[in-house]
């Protein structure tokens, strides 16, 4: 829970993910779709800049992801897959 002030009235938040590591600093993850973000009328700014803070407080990095990093990433590993796939059934067909 992430409590900050705004207008002279308590305004409280709760970040997405928080994930802790081994060996590195843990991560509070924030994850919005893009669409929000762009057309965002102040609140979404205002508990991004609030968990950043948070962050800095509790020795963590904060990381936001959108719609558009994970599909990227989706996309990519389906290509790594394809090409996976496409080199066992070359390996299957020569033997």
């Amino acid at each position: 829970v992430i409590k900050y002030s705004h207008n002279k009235k308590q305004q409280i938040h709760y970040p997405d993910f928080l994930v802790t590591y081994k060996h590195r600093k843990p991560v509070i993850f924030e994850v919005k779709y893009q669409s929000e973000i762009d057309n965002d009328d102040g609140r979404i700014a205002r508990n991004l800049k609030a968990g950043k803070l948070y962050a800095k407080t509790i020795n963590s990095d904060y990381r936001i992801i959108t719609d558009r990093e994970i599909l990227g990433i989706y996309s990519e590993n389906v290509d790594e897959l394809l090409k996976v796939r496409d080199e066992v059934a070359d390996l299957i067909s020569t033997t």
